[in-house]
C-alpha cells in the first residue's frame, strides 16, 4: 500500500522561506544521493542552528549539503514581517477588496479564505493579520483548517480562517454571517445580513489615492500633457509601501488617542481605561459607525492595555501617530510628497524584515521537469530517531555567543488633541436635541414637554460656546 510521506519543520519563528529552503535542502540531498546522511542535516538544524532573537545579529550557517542560508533577525518584535505577501495579496484582490476586507477585520467579522494553494492561505491570512498593525487580532486564527475541523467554521465569535477549495461545496449551509475570499479568483462574497461599515472620508479618498500612487502610478498621471516616467517598486518594496499606507491610515484614526488615556492604577500591573465619548468629539466624528465600533473590539482594547502605559519601549507606530497631522500638512496633496513619506516608511519596515538577501546569499538546487518526474517515483526513507538524537547532542556542544541590541524604555510621545478640534457637541446634549425631534415628529407633545428644559440649556450652551470662540 503507498503511504505518503511528508517533511515539517515546527517553528515558533515564521521565516518561512528559510524553513521551505531547509527542507528543499533535505529532500534534494536524498533525491541526489549526497554522502551526508539525512539525520544529519535533520540533527544540524535541530541542534547546530540557533535562531537570533530580534535585534541579534545576522547568521549565515549551512546544513553540510552544499547550500547557504541566511538569517537576518528584525530589529523590532513588534512590526509583522511579510515578505511580498501583502504585494500579492493586492494583484490578486485589488484595492477595493482589500479595503473592505481590512475593514472586516477591524470590526470583527467572520472571514473565511479559499483557495487551491495551501501556501496562498497562509500568506493571505497573515497578510491581513499585518495590514492590522499596531491591532492585533484576538479571536481564532487557523490559516489552513483541516478538512476534520470544518465544523469549526459554525463558531459564534468572529475568526479569520482558510480552507482548500476542494471543501467550498461541503460548507455547513448556514454560514450567512461569514465573509468569503476567494483568492484563486480574485473575489468577495459579502451576505447580505452583514452590515459592514465602510471608512468615512477623508480617510477613504486618501487611502484608495495613495494605494493607486503605489500599485499603479501611471494611472494618477495619465491625464497629464507631460507624463512623466513612472513604475511600480519591486514586489518586496511594494509590500512595504502597501503596509506603509494603512499604517499612516491607523495613525490618522488614532491620532490623540493618548489624551483620552486614563491610568488608574500602577501597581502590580497598569490599569488604563479609554474614554472613547470624549475621543469621539474631540475628533468630530460623532456617529462614525466604523470607527465606534473599532473602539469598541476586543483587539483596541489590547491596544489600549498594551500601548497605555507612558513608559515603555517605542516603536515606528508611537512616533508616527504623533507626527502623522504634520506631515499630512506638509505634504499639502502633493503626490510627490505623499510619495516620498511612503518610501521613507517604507523602507523602515523593509530594514526590519528577517530576511533581506536570501535571494543572493541562498544557495538551491535547480530541478528539471525530467528530474521531478523521476524523483517523484523515488520512496523517501525513513529516519532514525536515535542517529537525530546523536547528532542534536553533538552540535549543541557548538557555543552561540551575539549580543543582542534592544530599545530601551522610553516616555512616549504624545499629542494632546488641539484646541480646533473641541468646537463640537457633547453626545449627551446631541441626544437630548434628537430625542425632542423625535418626540414631536411622532406627535409626543407630552414627551416632548418634559425635554424642554434641557433642550433650552442646550440652546443657551450652543450659543454661548459659539460666541466664545468667534472671540
Amino acid at each position: 500500500m503507498f503511504a505518503p510521506k511528508s517533511l515539517c519543520l515546527v517553528s515558533r519563528v515564521s521565516y518561512f522561506d528559510i524553513l521551505k529552503s531547509c527542507l528543499t535542502t533535505i529532500y534534494w540531498s536524498f533525491l541526489s544521493g549526497n554522502s551526508k546522511s539525512l539525520e544529519g542535516l535533520v540533527g544540524c538544524i535541530l541542534g547546530f542552528v540557533r535562531v537570533p532573537p530580534p535585534g541579534g545579529p545576522k547568521m549565515t550557517f549551512s546544513m553540510g549539503a552544499g547550500d547557504r542560508q541566511t538569517l537576518s533577525p528584525p530589529a523590532s518584535d513588534t512590526l509583522p514581517k511579510t515578505g511580498k505577501s501583502v504585494s500579492v495579496l493586492f494583484n490578486q484582490l485589488g484595492i477595493h477588496n482589500v479595503l473592505s476586507l481590512f475593514c472586516a477585520t477591524l470590526t470583527e467579522n467572520k472571514i473565511l479564505f479559499y483557495s487551491s494553494s495551501y501556501s496562498q492561505l497562509t500568506h493571505a491570512t497573515q497578510s491581513m493579520l499585518a495590514l492590522m498593525y499596531p491591532l492585533k487580532f484576538s479571536y481564532v486564527f487557523i490559516p489552513i483548517l483541516p478538512a476534520a475541523l470544518l465544523d469549526f467554521l459554525s463558531a459564534p465569535t468572529p475568526y479569520i480562517m482558510g480552507v482548500h477549495e476542494n471543501y467550498k461545496d461541503t460548507l455547513a449551509p448556514d454560514m450567512a454571517d461569514v465573509i468569503l475570499v476567494d483568492i484563486d479568483g480574485g473575489h468577495l462574497i459579502i451576505p447580505d445580513s452583514i452590515n459592514l461599515p465602510c471608512l468615512t472620508e477623508p480617510f477613504l479618498s486618501r487611502t484608495r489615492h495613495e494605494l493607486t500612487l503605489v500599485l499603479h502610478p501611471e494611472l494618477v498621471t495619465a491625464d497629464c500633457a507631460f507624463q512623466p516616467p513612472t513604475s511600480p517598486s519591486l514586489p518586496v518594496l511594494q509590500d512595504k509601501e502597501l503596509r506603509a499606507v494603512f499604517i499612516r491610515l491607523v495613525a490618522q484614526m488614532f491620532t490623540g488617542y493618548r489624551s483620552c488615556l486614563t491610568l488608574i492604577r500602577i501597581h502590580p500591573k497598569p490599569v488604563i481605561t479609554f474614554n472613547k465619548v470624549s475621543f469621539l468629539e474631540y475628533r468630530g466624528m460623532v456617529g462614525d459607525a466604523f470607527l465606534s465600533k473599532v473602539l469598541e473590539s476586543i483587539s483596541f482594547l489590547s491596544f489600549v492595555a498594551s500601548r497605555g502605559p507612558p513608559y515603555r519601549t517605542c516603536d515606528l507606530f508611537d512616533q508616527l501617530s504623533v507626527e502623522i497631522d504634520s506631515i499630512l500638512n506638509s505634504e499639502g496633496g502633493m503626490d510627490a510628497e505623499v510619495q516620498a513619506n511612503i518610501q521613507q516608511l517604507a523602507q523602515k519596515l523593509y530594514d526590519n524584515e528577517p530576511s533581506c538577501d536570501t535571494a543572493e546569499n541562498n544557495v538551491q538546487p535547480v530541478v528539471s521537469p525530467e528530474e521531478a518526474e523521476m524523483c517523484s517515483k523515488m520512496i523517501f526513507p525513513e529516519l532514525n530517531e536515535a542517529d537525530i538524537s546523536r547528532h542534536i547532542n553533538q552540535q549543541e556542544n557548538v557555543a552561540s555567543d551575539y549580543t543582542v541590541k534592544r530599545a530601551e524604555p522610553c516616555v512616549v510621545p504624545s499629542n494632546p488633541v488641539s484646541s480646533r478640534q473641541q468646537h463640537y457637541i457633547p453626545s449627551r446634549k446631541l441626544e437630548v436635541l434628537r430625542d425632542c425631534v423625535a418626540y414631536i415628529f411622532d406627535n409626543k407633545i407630552s414627551e416632548a414637554r418634559k425635554v424642554h428644559v434641557h433642550v433650552f440649556l442646550t440652546c443657551n450652551w450652543l450659543c454661548d460656546h459659539n460666541n466664545y470662540y468667534k472671540q
